[in-house]
């Protein structure tokens, strides 16, 4: 097991917020996040960085990566995978 699946376990244990449900997101809820923080910066067939978009409206930086349940579909540029 993951440390991440870990941690959700822990949280579900633990009645964390009152959900004993938790789990790692997919890709569609971090950009639902995301956009009711600052607005997209993805259109839905590229990753566009906007430096004024960061995307800390909820105190957590947007222009970060983060594993989701969700498989990247998105092609490598200059070795660099660029998603949210």
């Amino acid at each position: 097991t993951s440390q991440y699946a870990n941690w959700c376990h822990d949280l579900s244990v633990r009645n964390f917020a009152g959900r004993d449900n938790w789990r790692r997101a997919t890709r569609n809820e971090l950009f639902s996040l995301y956009r009711a923080s600052r607005g997209s910066v993805w259109d839905g067939t590229e990753s566009i960085y906007e430096e004024d978009k960061d995307g800390g409206g909820f105190g957590w930086p947007a222009n970060s990566e983060y594993w989701s349940t969700s498989l990247m579909d998105l092609p490598h540029h200059e070795g660099v995978v660029y998603d949210i």
